[in-house]
């Protein structure tokens, strides 16, 4: 999935959360703070070849039908992250290395 989410009173491109001059909304208009552009989900199953009709434990015993009927399935999702803003609340002075 693409999507992009705007919006005029986000936090997501550094802004104030207010709108800072009424006479230019426009002006504060970017991406929301819950802004995620890409999105990937993907899902599997997969059926156990075990129990009646099946490679594995087909006799019909017990640990057939115990086991038989059963699936493994798995969900994965993937996707970019949300925007971010990076202050640094210190001096240049305090990064430099002694």
């Amino acid at each position: 999935m693409l999507a992009h989410a705007l919006s005029d009173n986000g936090f997501g491109a550094g802004q104030y959360p207010h709108i800072e001059n009424y006479s230019c909304i426009k002006c504060s208009y970017s991406d929301s703070d819950i802004d995620v552009r890409h999105s990937l989900s993907a899902n599997s199953v997969y059926e156990l070849p075990f129990g009646p009709g099946k490679r594995f434990l087909n006799a019909g015993g017990v640990a057939g039908k115990l086991f038989g009927g059963w699936e493994l399935s798995g969900v994965a999702t993937a996707s970019s992250g949300r925007p971010i803003d990076i202050l640094v609340d210190r001096s240049s002075s305090d990064l430099l290395m002694a």
